[in-house]
């Protein structure tokens, strides 16, 4: 199954109580959406509830052609969606290369012998475990790319990055962009990605007070409108 959109209609997002409601947007294949806010607004339990991994609290949704009330993390997996959270998760004695042999084998994904350009020779040559913050970040993302994905959900990718590696991870999620993959990505440096994404999405005190092209919020002045 091919990714062809994300949808959601009035989608309320929350665990006890709903953090946020009224969730409307579509993302169409090859687009990408920025979403910032400040903390507690919602925005990696949208990102986590995009992905099934926490029930939505009412209204609809479908990411990759799968309704949420049937989704699975699994299914998502095999509708060529993928998911990254703040808390990379790997097999750190093995070397990136190792790793994606390990999703190839668990999901038999086709499997590139080539790996993104931004992460070099490292990725055959060394544990992940014995990597930089900043390379074990890239290599998590990396790691995404079995089975040619056509959509990821990022949960603060550039987050405590020095600018070395924050330079190669933008490289990496643009090259994706340019191969046809789609970006929902959850970032606290809203204005470092925004230049990166078609859409952005701005999430406050538990509504959208943002939601359309990123161009709209050309200046400082604009994005504090919303965020405050």
């Amino acid at each position: 199954m091919l990714f062809r959109s994300v949808r959601s209609s009035d989608l309320s997002i929350g665990y006890d109580r709903a953090i946020c409601g009224g969730i409307s947007f579509e993302l169409r294949q090859g687009r990408s959406m920025l979403i910032g806010g400040h903390n507690g607004t919602g925005k990696s339990t949208l990102l986590k509830t995009l992905y099934a991994l926490t029930p939505m609290l009412g209204g609809q949704a479908e990411v990759a052609g799968v309704s949420l009330i049937e989704a699975s993390p699994e299914r998502l997996m095999r509708a060529n969606c993928r998911f990254l959270g703040q808390g990379a998760r790997s097999f750190d004695y093995l070397s990136l290369r190792q790793n994606r042999e390990v999703l190839k084998a668990l999901y038999d994904f086709p499997l590139s012998s080539e790996l993104s350009e931004a992460f070099g020779s490292l990725g055959s040559s060394k544990s992940i475990g014995d990597l930089s913050v900043g390379l074990r970040r890239l290599a998590s993302m990396c790691m995404l790319t079995a089975g040619a994905p056509r959509l990821y959900l990022l949960d603060e990718p550039i987050a405590g990055i020095d600018a070395i590696h924050e330079e190669l991870i933008i490289q990496w999620i643009e090259a994706e962009q340019q191969r046809g993959a789609s970006f929902i990505i959850v970032e606290q440096r809203f204005r470092r990605l925004l230049p990166v994404c078609d859409l952005a999405m701005v999430l406050r005190s538990g509504e959208i007070t943002f939601c359309s092209k990123s161009t709209e919020l050309s200046d400082d002045n604009k994005i504090a409108e919303f965020f405050l």
